[in-house]
């Protein structure tokens, strides 16, 4: 049982730091708008990532990881 949620917890915690890294890369770097603005869509990426990433586990990162691979590439 406490393997469970410490998967869940690992799957949770590495889904939200990468959101978390995508999302600064947003507001660094695309977004021209106000401050709190940028910080919700961070905290929003970063949330949507963590929680996709327990919910689908590995089907997430199979799927996301070559589109973000490919689009951070050419932006």
């Amino acid at each position: 049982m406490k393997i469970d949620w410490l998967e869940f917890w690992v799957r949770f915690v590495c889904g939200a730091l990468f959101g978390l890294l995508l999302g600064l890369y947003f507001t660094f770097n695309l977004l021209e708008g106000p401050l709190l603005l940028a910080l919700g869509i961070t905290f929003g990426i970063a949330l949507g990532f963590g929680v996709a990433s327990v919910r689908y586990g590995d089907r997430f990162w199979k799927r996301i990881l070559p589109i973000l691979r490919s689009w951070l590439m050419w932006s």
